[in-house]
């Protein structure tokens, strides 16, 4: 079969089926880590998002438990949330890392325990005196 024009332009043409290993600006491993690391940066916002709304919740919680007795008008959420914000702004007070650890996931983790633990122990022991205050009353 002869050679056609059409046939010399179609063969020099083509695009060439690029190789995955070269020409790739980031590895694999580069790719994992960077993946990594957005998954580590999502997780951390999510966390903190929760962990303001945890504090917002037992803040408005423990309010209408212990304030609004007294007289106050009650809160709602977003109030609380400021509030909240408020104090934990006043009152910062964060477990500081061991040497070498500042970045480490197990110091991560101990701020997330923080955040979260903190506000549920306020909430747990706040519930037990208003059972008692409602079992007196």
């Amino acid at each position: 079969m002869p050679v056609t024009l059409a046939d010399l332009w179609v063969e020099n043409h083509q695009p060439e089926c690029p190789d995955p290993n070269l020409g790739d600006p980031m590895s694999n491993e580069e790719d994992k880590e960077l993946t990594a690391t957005m998954a580590g940066c999502l997780i951390a916002t999510v966390a903190i998002a929760a962990g303001i709304a945890l504090n917002g919740w037992a803040l408005m919680t423990l309010w209408g438990w212990f304030v609004v007795p007294l007289g106050p008008p009650a809160v709602g959420l977003w109030h609380a949330l400021g509030l909240s914000l408020l104090c934990q702004m006043l009152t910062a007070r964060r477990p500081a890392p061991k040497r070498g650890d500042e970045t480490g996931l197990r110091h991560q983790l101990g701020l997330l325990a923080y955040a979260v633990l903190i506000p549920l122990l306020a909430l747990g022991l706040g519930w037990c005196a208003h059972q008692l205050m409602l079992a007196a009353g």
